[in-house]
């Protein structure tokens, strides 16, 4: 069962990963920056 409470949603359409995240989330920004972070790393080979 999934919660309501949750601000995001990782989804995979084309072999891409979408955030969907809420606008309303308070850390909003702060997660993105994040995120971004996180997907600019290299790919382990």
């Amino acid at each position: 069962m999934l919660s309501r409470s949750l601000p995001a949603r990782l989804v995979q359409h084309a072999r891409r990963r979408i955030l969907k995240i809420s606008t309303t989330w308070p850390w909003k920004e702060a997660f993105l920056i994040c995120w971004n972070r996180l997907c600019a790393l290299p790919v382990p080979v």
